[in-house]
């Protein structure tokens, strides 16, 4: 194999170097001890990682579950000849020979090669791999002594940086996201050699800065704002967007022994909706403090593309409840190649819409020929805003190590879909509770305290021995219009099976749409919140017909159709002095023939004549491209990027 002829050579070389100093023998010596580095050092298993992640039904990432056969050793506990590595597609812990340890293979070749060049970044690069393993005390020292032996070398001032680094203070803000108001949003944290961190929260005029970047530098703002979590902070322009400080507060950090990196979480006390700036330092600190982006609103948007149209939904972020007539600006960009100047050329356009009472915007792309993309942005009161670029929901956990969907589950139910005016609306709510993905018994309870069926007599906490009182008794309902205004609030007791019933009579004249139910809507856990919909209509039978009856269903450009309406009462008699309002549609039309097929019973006319994979054909994947029954068709759509053979021609007509 390869890696026994790498390694007779830089032997051979060894052998035959007869020079006074060794040169080219120490060089062959280190380049093995890269070589064994490659292998076992730290980056060989860096990337590794031998637990499967599972997700729950919200696609959140479930608690690791432990590893019986994980590693017993960090990578800062190991030895000297001791490794991390793949054994069989799992981590392990090997014990290496001097001849594969790279610790072992440059303390050699300083002692057999004490008079080549090489022998000071064997120094180097031993220290360096101690400082890899987040072994700092042993690179510390290893450092001091390249300094007191070596004070001439070039390699001074890359250690003297290295020891600064080892010993500095910093703090590294994790990713940011979009949070619920009053959900005190978890931010996540790296940070070495402090005790404390101090946390700034400002105002960001967010809106303000994805209109800019678009209509300011259309070449490529467009690029940068869906993609500002990359470009955000490569150059000074997000500053002038920045207001006025919010809050401030401080959290104590436990510091990690030997200089080694931690991780913490911090709850930002970010109750308001709005844009925020997060800054984190901590002190010894040297430069800009570390930044991030948190977005907290409770609005959502929803953004899906169709053929030549798009389609968007605005609506509660908590409950899914539609928001009508809402703002929406639209934002459409495209490119067009510009043959002169062998470049494409950035485009946009603008407009604003609302959204009709079922929060819904169906609208038409205006350049989809050029295959333009569109982003939108909402915005309402009190600073709610969302972006159809911008929708990394995250959850926080406000006790450290709890499982985000541990805690309480409401059911509610109503007695019928629709409602009258005047009608009476009967809902039934169930309130459990969830702790590691399993419902927790329901208990009786007198007067609050869980009482064990079986004796009759309380039940009691095995730790302390003390009654334990049931953990929801009552639940919070809100009812809100199809206006979304909020028109009734009940507090309902939950029963021993854990369920409560309530009852709300409509008025005469209730606003007609959805209504809806909020559980628990406002409580403090408002991660809990659940609910219900249903519709007030008022039913009313129609009294006649209208009909509509062309005189021809096809016709050409240019040429005149008639068309008759006409109504009449059930009954059969005329609707008289009748006000007609009427529009007309023209859609394309396209002809297409087939010709007949031996299986077109089966298949459909113009079978395998299609561009897309037969994936249930069982010869589709060894033949590996198109085919009709017909023969072979390389139809290059997209000039056959998609094409497994690599046809890279010019699209022929099909």
């Amino acid at each position: 194999g390869n890696g026994q002829k790498i390694r007779f050579l830089l032997d051979e070389v060894q052998r035959l170097d007869a020079s006074e100093n060794k040169d080219a023998a120490a060089r062959a010596h280190f380049r093995w001890a890269m070589i064994a580095r490659t292998l076992y050092g730290s980056d060989s298993a860096s990337s590794f990682s031998g637990a499967q992640v599972r997700y729950d039904r919200f696609g959140q990432p479930l608690p690791a579950q432990p590893d019986p056969d994980a590693p017993k050793k960090k990578i800062w506990e190991l030895a000297d000849d001791e490794a991390l590595t793949l054994v069989g597609g799992k981590l392990r812990i090997v014990a290496l020979p001097p001849a594969e340890s790279p610790v072992a293979l440059l303390r050699e070749l300083e002692s057999k090669y004490p008079r080549s060049e090489t022998r000071a970044e064997a120094h180097y690069a031993r220290a360096l791999y101690f400082q890899t393993r987040q072994q700092f005390p042993q690179a510390v020292t290893e450092y001091q002594a390249f300094l007191e032996t070596y004070p001439q070398h070039k390699r001074v001032t890359d250690v003297r940086e290295q020891l600064r680094r080892i010993a500095q203070a910093d703090i590294l803000l994790g990713q940011g996201g979009v949070y619920l108001p009053d959900s005190k949003p978890k931010l996540s944290f790296t940070y070495r050699n402090a005790d404390t961190v101090t946390f700034k929260a400002l105002k960001f005029d967010l809106v303000k800065y994805v209109q800019d970047s678009l209509e300011t530098t259309p070449t490529n703002g467009w690029w940068e704002y869906r993609n500002f979590q990359y470009y955000f902070f490569r150059d000074d322009k997000w500053k002038k967007y920045v207001g006025a400080e919010v809050t401030h507060w401080n959290d104590s950090v436990r510091r990690e022994p030997d200089n080694r990196v931690a991780e913490g979480s911090t709850a930002a006390p970010l109750v308001e909706p709005g844009a925020y700036l997060v800054e984190a330092t901590v002190p010894g600190k040297s430069g800009e403090p570390s930044r991030l982006l948190v977005l907290v609103t409770d609005l959502a948007l929803v953004h899906k593309n169709v053929q030549g149209n798009g389609l968007l939904y605005v609506c509660d972020a908590r409950t899914g409840q539609p928001l009508p007539e809402k703002s929406v600006r639209l934002y459409e960009h495209w490119q067009v190649y510009n043959q002169k100047n062998q470049k494409s050329d950035m485009f946009w356009d603008s407009t604003t819409v609302t959204t009709d009472t079922n929060g819904v915007i169906l609208f038409k792309r205006k350049h989809a020929d050029h295959g333009s993309q569109v982003d939108a942005v909402v915005t309402g009161e009190k600073d709610r805003m969302a972006f159809s670029f911008f929708q990394s929901w995250n959850e926080s956990a406000h006790v450290s190590g709890d499982y985000w969907e541990n805690g309480p589950r409401h059911y509610v139910i109503t007695d019928r879909p629709v409602y009258r005016p005047g009608a009476t609306v009967q809902f039934r709510v169930w309130s459990r509770s969830i702790q590691d993905r399993k419902y927790s018994e329901v208990w009786p309870a007198i007067g609050g305290w869980l009482i064990d069926p079986a004796t009759g007599l309380p039940l009691t906490d095995p730790t302390t021995g003390l009654p334990l009182q049931r953990p929801h008794d009552s639940v919070k309902v809100e009812l809100y219009d199809a206006k979304n205004n909020q028109v009734k609030t009940l507090t309902l007791e939950l029963d021993e099976f854990g369920g409560a019933s309530g009852e709300y009579t409509l008025g005469e004249e209730p606003p007609l749409g959805v209504w809806h139910l909020r559980i628990n809507g406002s409580y403090p856990d408002a991660r809990r919140a659940a609910g219900a919909l249903f519709r007030v209509e008022e039913y009313k039978k129609p009294e006649f017909e209208v009909t509509v009856k062309p005189t021809k269903s096809q016709a050409r450009l240019g040429e005149k159709i008639k068309a008759t309406i006409e109504a009449r009462y059930y009954f059969g008699a005329p609707v008289a002095n009748a006000s007609v309002t009427y529009k007309i549609f023209r859609e394309d039309y396209h002809h297409v023939y087939s010709g007949p097929g031996e299986y077109d019973w089966l298949y459909g006319a113009g079978y395998g004549r299609y561009y897309y994979p037969y994936s249930w054909l069982p010869w589709w994947g060894r033949w590996g491209g198109f085919i009709c029954w017909d023969g072979w068709w390389p139809y290059a759509h997209g000039k056959g990027s998609w094409l497994p053979w690599g046809y890279y021609g010019d699209d022929p007509d099909p």
